[in-house]
């Protein structure tokens, strides 16, 4: 998750919180004067935080004032040291009268470490001083989606974006809510709302460039991306390419008008995956994304009617010990059925069939296929029965909420079909 709210480490979400440092003198012994720990705070919060921070260290535990601890958090935590923020709170701050500043540094810290209860409870002790304060809504809402709480996350951040709809901060903190709820299209329409009304902000460009992508709109992600050079990282950016790629070998997979179309597709998928794989492949970082792409590959050449060349990449890519994903695995398939080698189509087809995670949307199609596959195989009575056994399976309408009668299922009717073929190959005329 981004970091949103550091003062002064500009990760993530801009800034929530806004800091106001104790800068009383340290203790007595030392006979610092106030000026110079002035500057030191000064410093700090332009980003050279380690002289302070080596002057609080050298505080005995027993001897810091609250004011000490309340700076130590602050500063510790604008280095991004989240540890020592936790350690210095646990066995110094705790029992202390702490102000809102350093608890929210607390709080952060705890999030940033993944220590969501504790996180909750500073957060809540904050609260408790400033109850209206809303960036501590916002860091408690953000940590209740981290924690498995997304639904209350996204309650409390709907509250704060109906009280200042036009704050871009809070647009995004309920983006993420609805992100970790699973609603990335809701989330989508936050973070497009928050790129309208401060787009021009690198952080909230990134954050919706990433929505994008979450929401599987990889081409305005990548078009947003390219026309700001630096927005987002190289590794994020060669994973947007793929997965442009890879929309276009599902584009080529549709009904189009011709062949040719579907064609022209498949081409321009195979085009940009030659160029991410000669880039990438030397790469040692990007071999998983390589080995994606190659998978993902295999389903535009499919799309191309290179079906030989699918099944050489599933060759090469089964003797490097790679797992076929299912959904590629019915590219295979259907590759070595236009390949004559329907022996071998059957066995995939049925593993096809029975994954876990196969798409219920494509049994239709993948049955049929297995039902030309066996009845290739010489398997005519295995096949006949497989499309009588696919057309019970099928219920003539499909039942829809406010349409008493439903609407015709089409897939019922290919399956009528199939079966009734299935008929006239065993000479069953009636």
């Amino acid at each position: 998750m981004p970091r949103i709210d550091g003062p002064v480490l500009h990760r993530g979400l801009r800034p929530l919180f806004r800091v106001a440092l104790c800068s009383q003198l340290l203790w007595p012994a030392l006979a610092f004067a106030d000026t110079p720990y002035d500057q030191m705070v000064r410093d700090a919060r332009a980003g050279q935080t380690t002289p302070a921070l080596n002057v609080l260290r050298q505080v005995p535990p027993g001897q810091s004032t609250t004011g000490q601890i309340s700076d130590h958090l602050q500063i510790a935590s604008w280095a991004g040291l989240d540890a020592e923020v936790v350690q210095v709170y646990e066995t110094q701050g705790r029992d202390r009268v702490l102000p809102v500043q350093a608890l929210t540094a607390t709080a952060r810290a705890y999030r940033n470490l993944k220590r969501w209860d504790q996180a909750t409870q500073v957060y809540n002790k904050a609260l408790a001083l400033e109850p209206d304060n809303a960036d501590l809504q916002l860091g408690l809402a953000l940590t209740q989606a981290d924690s498995g709480k997304p639904d209350e996350a996204v309650t409390r951040a709907k509250a704060l974006v109906a009280a200042k709809p036009d704050d871009p901060s809070r647009r995004l903190a309920l983006g993420y809510a609805l992100t970790r709820a699973g609603k990335q299209y809701d989330a989508l329409f936050e973070y497009d709302q928050a790129f309208i009304r401060a787009g021009s902000k690198p952080d909230v460009a990134r954050e919706y460039v990433v929505a994008l992508q979450k929401a599987r709109l990889p081409e305005p992600a990548l078009r947003l991306a390219n026309q700001r050079p630096g927005l987002i990282d190289p590794v994020t950016l060669r994973r947007l390419e793929g997965d442009l790629a890879a929309e276009r070998v599902r584009l080529a997979e549709f009904a189009t008008r011709s062949e040719k179309e579907r064609y022209v597709i498949a081409d321009r998928a195979l085009a940009d995956y030659d160029k991410l794989l000669a880039t990438w492949t030397p790469d040692a970082s990007a071999h998983d994304d390589v080995v994606r792409w190659r998978i993902d590959r295999m389903g535009a050449l499919k799309a191309r009617a290179r079906t030989a060349e699918v099944i050489s990449e599933y060759q090469k890519l089964q003797g490097q010990g790679v797992k076929i994903p299912t959904y590629a695995l019915r590219w295979v398939a259907a590759s070595y059925l236009d390949q004559r080698q329907p022996e071998i189509s059957t066995d995939l087809y049925r593993q096809v069939l029975s994954a876990p995670d196969a798409d219920a949307g494509d049994r239709l199609e993948d049955t049929t296929a297995l039902y030309y596959s066996l009845l290739e195989s010489d398997r005519a009575d295995e096949a006949r029965k497989l499309a009588e056994d696919l057309a019970k399976s099928q219920k003539p309408r499909i039942e829809l909420k406010g349409l008493p009668i439903g609407n015709p299922n089409d897939e019922w009717m290919d399956a009528q079909q199939l079966a009734a073929q299935a008929g006239t190959y065993g000479s069953d005329l009636p």
